[in-house]
């Protein structure tokens, strides 16, 4: 069995897809997301950078896409998904999409984009999008919040006493941290040492080895589609 720690929504579309390929699962989401509501935003440019669909929610949610600097503004965007949503939202102006931060960054420095850039992001990002806020390639515009949960499903506790879990999906750093904690919480590190864990990328796949998780297996990119064809090799 596997188990899924993504948000609510999110889990619940790959509980979907995984449905369908037969593969056996339980979830328990160990973060979610909330909106923040904000009578406007301060911007510097027309130039954005957005890195998730919940930045496009927030952004729905506060009516931000009536702004019109906001509206007829270029797009960088990270993850096919969210560059999906934001032409099916009628924003044209995408730039470019690129599959995780470090190829966006990559492609500034290539490009020599010296103008700053609005950042449309959570209260958590990546270290590397926080050196490009400090260099002011970047400057950040919180949207929402991310919130771990203290707890684990009790179900989900069963499950692993009774060994039925075999491998654990992680698609973010802060959800593994979390994950971690919760493992220490409930003292049960002997019962998932040995667990096979998925991880979206190879910094992800880091911190779960340093933290004594040593069956961990990376991507091969940073998707959902990528992790879905990892569990269906093993």
């Amino acid at each position: 069995m596997i188990l899924i720690t993504r948000p609510e929504e999110e889990a619940k579309k790959l509980s979907q897809i995984l449905n369908y390929e037969r593969i056996v699962h339980h979830t328990d989401s160990l973060i979610y997301f909330s909106a923040l509501l904000k009578d406007k935003i301060n911007i510097t440019s027309n130039t954005f950078l957005v890195s998730s669909v919940q930045a496009i929610y927030s952004m729905q949610k506060n009516n931000f896409f009536e702004n019109s600097n906001v509206r007829d503004g270029s797009y960088y965007v990270i993850g096919n998904r969210s560059s999906q949503l934001l032409k099916e939202l009628g924003m044209n102006q995408i730039q470019d999409t690129f599959t995780d931060f470090n190829m966006f960054n990559n492609y500034l420095l290539k490009n020599k984009i010296k103008s700053e850039i609005n950042y449309l992001c959570g209260d958590i990002i990546t270290e590397e999008a926080e050196q490009a806020v400090e260099s002011k390639k970047l400057r950040k515009i919180i949207l929402y919040k991310i919130n771990a949960t203290k707890r684990f499903n009790p179900k989900t506790i069963e499950l692993f006493k009774l060994k039925k879990i075999r491998s654990v999906l992680l698609y973010s750093l802060y959800t593994s941290s979390v994950f971690h904690q919760l493992i220490k919480k409930y003292e049960i590190e002997g019962k998932v040492r040995n667990l096979e864990y998925y991880c979206l990328s190879s910094r992800i796949a880091k911190y779960m080895q340093e933290n004594d998780y040593n069956n961990v297996l990376i991507c091969d990119q940073p998707n959902q589609e990528s992790m879905i064809t990892a569990l269906k090799k093993n």
